[in-house]
């Protein structure tokens, strides 16, 4: 349940900061300019949204 809990928190925060859904950040990376912090932060908020399906998945 934490862990859950944890992945949902961090969407939530990476949400807030780049003020848009996974979708269109990860395309925003994709398309733009090399920027590694905002890769850097992809990956991670890729990484929760994942551990966050799987957990769901498994409840």
């Amino acid at each position: 349940m934490s862990r859950l809990r944890e992945a949902k928190e961090k969407e939530a925060l990476y949400r807030r900061r780049h003020q848009q859904p996974f979708e269109a950040f990860e395309e925003t990376v994709q398309q733009g300019t090399e920027d590694f912090e905002q890769w850097d932060e992809y990956l991670e908020w890729k990484a929760y949204r994942n551990v966050r399906r799987d957990l769901e998945e498994n409840e």
